[in-house]
């Protein structure tokens, strides 16, 4: 393990991840359910970002992703699932590329990459369907 290359202070404005964003779930959960939603079929494998938790339905994955708001994120735990699962490639969905530097530290046999690296929207569907 290594450890932290420097240390300083943040520029907080918003306490992602905290209880402090408990009352911002329930709506939250709510506009997400009003989109448009797909059915995750038996052989699609979609884990929780938050904790590496298996998602087996739309409603799970929506209550999931509300809650994240208020909650710490375990990478780790995502980052071990992924790993368990036999995973080939992952693509990043934060901005920046941390979460894609993270699996690619932790697994380097993995691909990585993260969505905001591609210029257009052709090159991260190619990257999906041809990689």
């Amino acid at each position: 393990m290594r450890g932290a290359a420097y240390s300083g202070l943040l520029s907080v404005k918003v306490p992602s991840h905290t209880p402090l964003l408990d009352e911002a779930c329930p709506p939250l959960q709510r506009a997400l359910a009003s989109g448009r939603r797909f059915p995750i079929t038996s052989r699609e494998i979609l884990l929780a970002g938050s904790d590496g938790d298996r998602i087996f339905s739309a409603s799970d994955a929506l209550a999931k992703l509300a809650c994240q708001i208020r909650r710490p994120i375990d990478r780790a735990a995502t980052l071990e699932a992924l790993a368990e699962l036999g995973v080939d490639r992952v693509l990043g969905l934060g901005p920046g590329h941390a979460l894609a530097e993270m699996m690619q530290a932790h697994s380097p046999s993995i691909r990585c990459y993260a969505a905001n690296g591609f210029h257009t929207v052709d090159g991260l569907r190619d990257w999906v369907l041809f990689e």
